[in-house]
């Protein structure tokens, strides 16, 4: 059994085919997935939306955040409330396909050895900047940790709930990607990773700002001082 998390923070236009494309998915691939949806701290119409939604799909369960305190806070709320043996999170702008979290279920499944998988984004439809963007932070990611990554915040991320336990993640904003990797690393855990497509976003609006870039950079420097000066990658337990 598996649970994933779709933190959602004033996301009315997409919310509901998001969710709706997703079930699609995996019930078609008869995956056994508990869909945890994530009102975080919406100020439109995503909260009303997704109580509708958890009436309609047996698969839905809901977690409401009053205010809303960063991505990776809206993703540790709905993490809290897993049970299953796997557990994930993955965006909820629409922009990552459904497909994606079959292919990771199904490396899952097929491996029970892996610790953690995830998709990385290798056909990418969001613009020349958020490329270039995404590029400079894997880059910076790579070079300060020693730990080649193409694609940090790719999801969505899976681990088992042993992991999960052992990380006890923390961040509660776009960090939160970033920390699981290092986390994984830290704990010499298996990882792989399985090519996804990212589409352009068709409605609504990114919640990536330029001070997001400013919060990364500070996180680089503020775990890079707390974890271990060299991360040796062992290749023989990260699958690309």
């Amino acid at each position: 059994m598996f649970s994933l998390v779709l933190p959602f923070y004033n996301e009315e236009e997409c919310v509901e085919e998001v969710v709706k494309s997703l079930i699609s998915s995996i019930r078609k691939e008869k995956i056994p997935l508990k869909v945890v949806l994530v009102n975080n701290g919406s100020t439109d119409k995503t909260g009303a939306i997704i109580e509708k939604l958890k009436q309609n799909f047996a698969e839905v369960s809901v977690v409401s955040v009053t205010k809303n305190k960063g991505y990776g806070y809206g993703i540790l709320q709905g993490l809290t409330s897993c049970k299953t043996p796997y557990l994930g999170f993955m965006v909820g702008d629409g922009q990552t396909e459904a497909r994606g979290v079959v292919k990771v279920v199904r490396a899952l499944q097929k491996d029970p050895s892996l610790d953690v998988c995830k998709v990385v984004r290798l056909e990418r439809h969001d613009g020349i900047r958020r490329q270039i963007v995404s590029f400079t932070y894997n880059l910076l990611f790579s070079f300060v940790f020693f730990l080649p990554m193409r694609d940090v915040n790719g999801t969505p991320k899976f681990l088992k709930h042993e992991a999960y336990q052992k990380m006890k993640l923390s961040s509660t904003d776009w960090f939160i990607d970033a920390e699981l990797i290092l986390k994984a690393k830290l704990y010499d855990l298996k990882l792989k990773e399985v090519p996804s497509v990212y589409h352009e976003r068709e409605t609504g609006q990114s919640h990536v700002k330029g001070a997001t870039f400013v919060e990364f950079l500070k996180n680089l420097v503020v775990y890079r001082l707390r974890l271990p000066f060299t991360l040796t990658l062992n290749k023989q337990r990260w699958q690309r």
